[in-house]
């Protein structure tokens, strides 16, 4: 039979085992850097919809005046 010693020892080697295998995994300050990286860009295309959507509102505008 092992002893408590032993045991801890392989308990402590599966579990170092685990670590090098779960490295590459996300953690949660990875999540968060980006979670913070889509809210920028999020703003960043907003943005931009919201300048196309006035150019495209001034072209039919200018367009329909034009027109007359």
């Amino acid at each position: 039979m092992a002893t408590m010693d032993e045991r801890m020892l392989n308990v402590e080697a599966d579990v170092n085992q685990l670590k090098g295998a779960y490295s590459h995994l996300a953690t949660k300050a990875d999540l968060a850097a980006l979670e913070g990286k889509l809210a920028a860009a999020e703003t960043r295309l907003m943005m931009r919809l919201g300048g196309l959507i006035i150019v495209a509102t001034g072209i039919i505008v200018a367009a329909m005046r034009l027109w007359q």
